[in-house]
């Protein structure tokens, strides 16, 4: 990831750790802390890839996700859902979860 920032094929890369610091940090807080960026980047085409956990993580990160397009969009959740379907179908939101 850091040689995809140094040659400017990625332009933001924001982590979390759950596990390695005393201060637990989740992805879905990362999302909401960047929703309105995390939206107009939807918006512009970006694409949006979860690895991890399937119990608990990656469940939380869709719906997340989803309250994201609802708040930022201004959407209801369904058109939310449908939005983060269509994400899914033109696969521009992949998950590998376990």
């Amino acid at each position: 990831m850091q040689e995809h920032l140094k040659r400017g094929r990625l332009q933001r890369l924001d982590v979390a750790f759950s596990r390695d610091q005393q201060s637990k940090l989740y992805v879905q807080q990362r999302l909401r802390e960047r929703g309105q960026d995390l939206y107009a980047w939807l918006e512009s085409g970006a694409h949006v890839y979860v690895c991890g956990d399937a119990a608990h993580m990656a469940p939380a990160v869709h719906a997340t996700l989803i309250d994201v397009v609802a708040e930022h969009g201004g959407r209801s959740h369904e058109d939310a859902v449908d939005y983060v379907n269509g994400l899914t179908q033109s696969k521009r939101y992949a998950r590998d979860v376990y």
